[in-house]
């Protein structure tokens, strides 16, 4: 229940209000003050802190790996991929720019990426000069991919016959980064509410209404935008937008590691990397994606079977190591891999499906989500 004082006070009426609190609505929220400081801006996150894909991936600063651009390529046609690798370049470079390098912790570091066998090492290692030329024409960058002068067994791993490195590719520590965007839209004067569940968004007349989880509890607004990812669907059944579950393992730390920086392995399905003298991996969602098609936050056995063979023969062999951290994230994805930024009703709108690439793709979509918002209902 919800008193008079509450409701008249906080939830009377709001200009926008935003559903989720991770980098797309939070950067939503920042880019509509930014651009009409008179707006009010109200962001309501279902979690006591931001409780979505934000703020339990795994931290990498990336546009994708060579064997997911060349998977990519098989699947879809080239100037989509490409013009996608653009656009989550550009959504890393905004997002450094709103929060600073600092408060994310972000790490040059550059990425490698491990192959198991020669051949599959070589089939990759011939397509660097074509994809290099690619993404220089698309994003201005030159020399991405390199076949490094470091050799598998200089990092300590097992079973692997060759590498291929990024040096574009960086790390960031994504609870810090979803601090600097909640001071950050604090400071523009958002008004964030924590602990809040959106049950429906319902069109208006003039507007639009959220309808949430505590009885009697709703709040009228000029719009809402829904930025909720992978948890979108009862909101927007018919979406091409299904939620993806990824699991992700932190050791206890590992005295004398040799694991420096960032790793992709399996077509970008398997990552991981270090931080704070720990091993952090993530990945095997492709063991079972129909099983991994939903927001259960709970560990499948067999992809967790699956991450500490990975981490026992390849990463860390012959190491001792104890698993401390354990969790779930949920991704956004569907048969397209570019984000769905719609006006699903009038006054309701969205801003979901990151495809796996939230780090990158978020902070420019909620930029983009702002100026739709902004230019078609404000």
């Amino acid at each position: 229940m919800i008193s008079y004082w509450q409701q008249s006070a906080w939830f009377d009426h709001t200009d926008v209000a935003v559903i989720g609190g991770g980098i797309v609505g939070l950067s939503a929220a920042i880019h509509l003050k930014l651009s009409e400081p008179a707006l009010r801006v109200s962001l309501f996150e279902r979690g006591p802190i931001p409780a979505g894909a934000t703020t339990r991936n795994a931290g990498f600063a990336c546009f994708g790996s060579i064997s997911e651009l060349a998977d990519d390529l098989t699947r879809h046609p080239a100037p989509e991929v490409w013009t996608l690798a653009r656009k989550r370049l550009e959504g890393l470079n905004l997002l450094r720019r709103l929060t600073g390098d600092a408060a994310i912790r972000y790490e040059p570091c550059g990425g490698y990426e491990i192959f198991h066998t020669e051949e599959e090492h070589g089939t990759y290692a011939a397509r660097i000069p074509e994809i290099n030329q690619a993404l220089e024409a698309h994003t201005g960058l030159a020399d991405t991919f390199t076949v490094p002068a470091e050799t598998p067994a200089s990092f300590g791993f097992r079973h692997t016959a060759g590498m291929v490195f990024n040096r574009h590719e960086g790390l960031i520590h994504s609870g810090f980064l979803a601090r600097a965007l909640m001071q950050k839209a604090r400071d523009l004067g958002v008004e964030l509410f924590y602990g809040f569940d959106a049950e429906s968004l319902q069109p208006q007349e003039n507007g639009a209404r959220v309808v949430f989880r505590t009885p009697g509890m709703s709040l009228d607004c000029k719009a809402v935008l829904a930025c909720t990812n992978g948890f979108s669907a009862p909101f927007f059944p018919d979406l091409d937008l299904r939620p993806a579950r990824g699991l992700v393992l932190v050791t206890e730390p590992v005295p004398g590691l040799k694991v420096k920086g960032a790793f992709h392995h399996n077509k970008g399905y398997d990552y991981f990397r270090e931080v704070d003298g720990r091993i952090l991996l993530g990945g095997g969602r492709n063991l079972d994606p129909e099983g991994e098609t939903t927001t259960e936050d709970a560990a499948s056995p067999a992809i967790y079977a699956y991450l500490t063979a990975l981490l026992r023969d390849t990463i860390l062999p012959g190491t001792e190591h104890t698993v401390a951290y354990t969790w779930t994230g949920t991704m956004g994805l569907g048969t397209a891999k570019d984000p769905i930024l719609r006006e699903y009703a009038p006054h309701v709108f969205c801003a979901v499906r990151m495809g796996g690439m939230g780090v990158a793709l978020g902070s420019q979509t909620g930029a983009d989500a702002a100026a739709m918002v902004r230019n078609r209902v404000l």
